[in-house]
């Protein structure tokens, strides 16, 4: 499959390259070649390379036919998980420029959808960014706060320690004060 695709990839900048020559001016042309070449690519996986190939069409031949398609193409790459530039924010600018433009009411429905899920990603990661802080800050307290608390069993088991020793000692001295009593009664 890569191979045919890398095939139709080099048809094609040769068919490009060949117009060039050539000297054609027909926008039709010049966007059917961007749209042909974005495609193979595309399917090719090289999603970077479709997107400015659909962005040069959407941006150089407004006047075409081929510039809906290619402006709802930028917003779907935008969108695709398999794409590693994927941006949902792109994707929404290109969807929102997609639903300006004249269109079928099933296109304008599908647009919709597609703008309502992205808004709802958006939300949705906008929350999981929320309840990350919020874990890491939660764990970060926790953390501080075991360490407070095996450096406090550390000093209570000190303490313990030394009034041992010191109730050992107050011992020792009443029965020393004991004793001196005793001396001093029998004198």
């Amino acid at each position: 499959m890569r191979a045919t695709s890398l095939v139709s990839i080099i048809f094609l900048t040769l068919l490009y390259g060949c117009s060039i020559l050539t000297g054609g001016r027909d926008p039709e042309g010049w966007a059917l070649r961007h749209m042909m070449l974005a495609d193979s690519l595309e399917h090719a996986s090289m999603f970077r390379q479709a997107s400015m190939e659909y962005l040069i069409v959407a941006q150089h031949y407004k006047g075409t036919s081929y510039y809906p398609r290619a402006v709802m193409k930028l917003a779907y790459l935008n969108m695709n998980p398999l794409n590693p530039a994927r941006s949902d924010s792109t994707a929404l600018s290109w969807i929102t420029v997609y639903l300006s433009l004249p269109l079928t009411n099933e296109e304008v429905e599908n647009a919709r959808m597609y703008y309502t899920l992205l808004q709802r990603i958006r939300f949705i990661q906008t929350d999981i960014d929320r309840q990350t802080f919020v874990a890491d800050s939660l764990q970060a307290a926790f953390k501080r706060q075991a360490t407070d608390s095996s450096a406090l069993s550390r000093r209570i088991q000190e303490l313990e320690v030394d009034l041992k020793q010191a109730t050992d000692e107050l011992a020792k001295l009443k029965e020393v004060d004991v004793r001196l009593s005793k001396a001093r009664g029998k004198k």
